[in-house]
């Protein structure tokens, strides 16, 4: 049994600082398409999974904020903004999908 969150990023910063021993965390995202992300997973957080609520990867969208023409290059206007960042070794990502 887990929290309910408002966002995906609210939830992966839910997420307690984690030791290499600490068991693996899932994050289970429902399905939808959600614009305008810009997700962050800390190496702090250990061993996380990022999982759509569905078989179907299509089901669930993930799209960063240059997906909507939106930039953050920070004073260079020409550099996108990614989805997500992993800055963790042991990350896995299943059943949906990131533009």
């Amino acid at each position: 049994m887990g929290a309910t969150c408002v966002s995906i990023q609210a939830a992966l910063e839910c997420i307690p600082n984690r030791t290499a021993t600490t068991p693996r965390v899932t994050v289970l995202v429902a399905p939808g398409s959600y614009h305008n992300q810009s997700l962050r997973v800390r190496r702090s957080k250990g061993k996380v999974s990022l999982v759509g609520d569905s078989p179907d990867p299509a089901a669930v969208v993930v799209l960063g904020l240059g997906a909507n023409g939106g930039m953050c290059g920070g004073g260079d206007a020409t550099v996108e903004c990614g989805a997500l960042a992993v800055e963790g070794d042991d990350f896995a990502l299943a059943n949906l999908t990131v533009a």
